[in-house]
């Protein structure tokens, strides 16, 4: 139990400062940059900051077209009785071929759809902050 209160007290002890930036963990301090125009003050540090924006998905959904069609059947022979003078008796006989349907068929097409939707996205934007006031600057000098 002794030694998990040390650890615990130690591990305090080392993340609190850290937290706090005194021994700038995370925390870049530029003292090269222009003051702050609303302090005056010479620290400045970077901090990440939550950002939303839309970012544009391209989506891709497939469906299926049926479509009916009849292809045509065997053709039937008839024989087809024609008037004709030259022909001896005043008549001809023809054998002609007859088209028929044959069956029925469902015929399937894939169809691609291709959408663009903007989605709501998060990301992380790098800021520089004055220490002393807490205002936001950007490239070392400070906006409203």
């Amino acid at each position: 139990m002794r030694a998990f209160l040390t650890a615990l007290v130690c591990g305090l002890a080392i993340s609190i400062p850290c937290q706090a930036g005194f021994f700038g963990i995370g925390i870049r301090i530029r003292k090269e940059a222009a003051p702050c125009s609303h302090c005056g003050g010479s620290q400045l540090k970077k901090v990440c900051r939550l950002v939303s924006d839309v970012k544009k998905v391209t989506e891709t959904k497939y469906s299926v077209e049926e479509e009916e069609i009849c292809l045509p059947g065997k053709s039937a022979n008839e024989e087809r009785v024609f008037e004709d003078s030259c022909a001896p008796g005043g008549r001809r006989c023809e054998t002609v071929q007859v088209p028929r349907c044959g069956e029925m068929y469902c015929k399937k097409k894939l169809k691609k759809t291709t959408t663009t939707v903007e989605k709501p996205i998060q990301k992380c934007v790098v800021e520089t902050v004055c220490c002393q006031c807490g205002s936001i600057c950007e490239r070392g000098h400070c906006g409203q």
